[in-house]
C-alpha cells in the first residue's frame, strides 16, 4: 500500500493517464494520416469515431477490455478498400475483368 498520494500519483495514475492520452493521438493520426492518402478509405473514416477506430487497432494482448476482435470487420473492410484502391490506380487494371481484378486483391492478402 502507498500512503503518500503524491508517489501514488506519479507511479500509477499519471503513466495510465498518459497512456490513454497517447492511444487516442494514435487513432486521431490514422485517421488523419488515411484522409490525406487514401482519397477512399479517408471518407469511410470520418464517418467512424475516433473511438471506434481505436477499438478497432488494439490488439487483445494488451488486455484492454477494448479489441479489435468486435470490430475485425472494419479492418478487413479496411484492408480491401486500400487493396482495391491500389490496383484500380495501376492503369493496366482498366482493361482487367472483375474476376481478375478479384484474384489480384486475394494475392496481396487480406
Amino acid at each position: 500500500e502507498i500512503d503518500d498520494p503524491f508517489i501514488m500519483l506519479h507511479l500509477v495514475l499519471l503513466p495510465q493517464i498518459l497512456y490513454h492520452i497517447d492511444r487516442h493521438l494514435t487513432a486521431m493520426a490514422f485517421k488523419k494520416h488515411c484522409t490525406r492518402n487514401f482519397k477512399n478509405l479517408g471518407k469511410c473514416l470520418s464517418q467512424i469515431s475516433t473511438s471506434s477506430v481505436l477499438e478497432a487497432l488494439t490488439a487483445k494482448s494488451c488486455a484492454i477490455e477494448q479489441t479489435y476482435d468486435r470490430l475485425e470487420w472494419l479492418g478487413d473492410g479496411v484492408l480491401k478498400l486500400l487493396q482495391t484502391d491500389a490496383l484500380l490506380t495501376l492503369p493496366w487494371t482498366f482493361y482487367l475483368h472483375e474476376g481478375y481484378l478479384s484474384m489480384l486483391r486475394s494475392a496481396m492478402g487480406s
